[in-house]
Formats: C-alpha cells, structure tokens, sequence
C-alpha cells in the first residue's frame, strides 16, 4: 500500500469491505448487564486465564463512583502489563 500510495489501497479497501459483507461469528466475553465486577473477572478469567480478580477498597469506592455515573452499562476496556 505505502509504495503505490491511494492505488496501492485500493485492493486493500476492497478486501476490506468484501470481508465486512460476510457474517459475522462475533461473540463478547461477558454479559452487559452484569455489574462491573463481573465484566473484570470474566475478563481476568476467559482472555488472561486468571482464578479470580481482587479489588483494593480504592479499586470498589471508584466502581461504585463509576456505576453512580451510569458508566456500568459499558463495554469494558482492559490493559495488563507484568507490573
């Protein structure tokens, strides 16, 4: 793509939106409606293989700020790092 510029994407694009037109077998991790609790740990289980997940109080006093704010009905986006 970079070495002929807009021509080069061109078969890229089509690609792309040929693939978008097929079914999808998209399925999510967790249940929406659960509290956001339940998304970390589902999270921490199914894609890190985790036993379980702990919450520092710090960690609960800002779910229960975010859950006040509506934000529980959110997809949940999650980072690990070694540290």
């Amino acid at each position: 793509v970079w070495a002929k510029g807009g021509e080069g994407g061109e078969e890229l694009a089509n690609e792309v939106l040929r693939l978008t037109e097929q079914p999808s077998a998209l399925e999510y991790t967790y249940d929406l409606e659960k509290p956001i609790v339940d998304l970390i740990k589902a999270i921490a289980q199914f894609i890190y293989g985790a036993d379980n997940a702990d919450f520092s109080p710090a960690a609960v006093k800002e779910i229960e700020r975010l859950t006040k704010l509506g934000f529980d009905k959110l997809p949940i986006c999650m980072a690990k790092t070694q540290y």
